[in-house]
């Protein structure tokens, strides 16, 4: 069975703005990559991913579910247990600690936190010397770089080892050296069967990866 498989899928954002969604068949493990431009879909494709952005025609199979299926408590339990997101903007809550962040992960999902191969203290202490932020755990997650905010929020995606891990644009405010470097802490953190799904619009960062998916522009994009 496909880890994720996407097939005529369309996504309305109301009247007659419909995109379609790229054609995805992905096995366990796969690292892929996905290029475009600003405006090209790349969010609204891993918002159809996460079971945010619910497709209004066509399949977008995840682990052999379907979200038009699921009620909304069903689609949030489901992305908990089973999906690790970055986020462009990080999505870090800034009065928590770095290690609260990071453990919200596995404190939200049952199926994360048995996942664990250690107890979680030892386990985000790993994670975090990997990613080089043990230093920063006791810090105040609004007191830290934008460098460091990058690396917190890929603790908290593969904490307990998510079989999928989405990605998007979380290289956008790195310079080009630790832009390659992030990639390079990121596979180095990822689980051997997770797959991920990376999302950016800098095409010097597909050589890192097995295969690039490009999306179209918006606009041809609108059927």
């Amino acid at each position: 069975m496909k880890t994720i498989e996407v097939k005529n899928a369309v996504y309305s954002y109301g009247g007659n703005h419909n995109v379609v969604l790229p054609e995805l068949q992905l096995g366990s493990g796969e690292h892929i990559f996905i290029a475009g431009a600003s405006g090209s879909g790349k969010t609204t494709l891993l918002g159809a991913l996460a079971g945010t952005h619910i497709v209004k025609d066509g399949i977008v199979l995840v682990h052999g579910r379907e979200y038009k299926t699921m009620r909304p408590s069903q689609r949030d339990r489901f992305r908990a247990d089973h999906i690790g997101y970055v986020f462009q903007q990080f999505n870090l809550i800034n009065y928590l600690t770095v290690y609260e962040n990071i453990a919200l992960a596995a404190k939200l999902s049952r199926e994360r936190m048995q996942r664990l191969k250690n107890p979680l203290k030892q386990e985000i202490e790993w994670l975090s010397q990997k990613l080089q932020i043990a230093e920063l755990l006791g810090k105040k997650a609004g007191q830290v770089s934008v460098g460091q905010s990058q690396r917190i929020a890929i603790a908290r995606a593969l904490l307990g080892e998510p079989e999928i891990v989405l990605a998007d644009e979380p290289t956008s405010a790195l310079d080009a050296d630790n832009r390659h470097r992030f990639i390079d802490l990121l596979f180095e953190s990822l689980g051997k069967a997770t797959t991920l799904i990376f999302v950016s619009h800098d095409r010097t960062l597909e050589k890192h990866f097995e295969r690039t998916i490009e999306l179209k522009t918006l606009r041809e994009a609108i059927v």
